[in-house]
């Protein structure tokens, strides 16, 4: 299971379900956390509350302050120059004789 885009509430939720009441809290704990960020960790880590449910509502709160925007940068690619394209052509060349023999 992963975070992605959900909050750490609903992560832990999905976790219970899927666990049935056959994993005990301490367990389920230990494996949330570990699907969580390091600054989530850090500040649960120092929680007073050891309350799974107190946790999560603590680890949403720190989930979204500390969220960090996603930028993504777009580049141009340099064109290919003819002499690339000479040297490509002559592998592609290469490999069709050795798919012919």
């Amino acid at each position: 299971m992963v975070l992605g885009d959900q909050k750490p509430s609903q992560l832990l939720r999905r976790m219970r379900e899927l666990a049935k009441e056959k994993i005990p809290d301490d367990t389920l704990k230990m494996l949330w956390q570990g699907h969580l960020p390091s600054s989530v960790r850090a500040v649960l880590a120092v929680t007073d509350s050891k309350n799974l449910d107190d946790l999560a509502v603590v680890a949403d709160n720190v989930f979204e302050t500390t969220r960090a925007a996603h930028v993504s940068e777009v580049s141009q690619q340099q064109p290919i120059t003819s002499k690339e394209t000479d040297l490509i052509m002559a592998e592609i060349a290469k490999l069709t004789l050795k798919v012919e023999q």
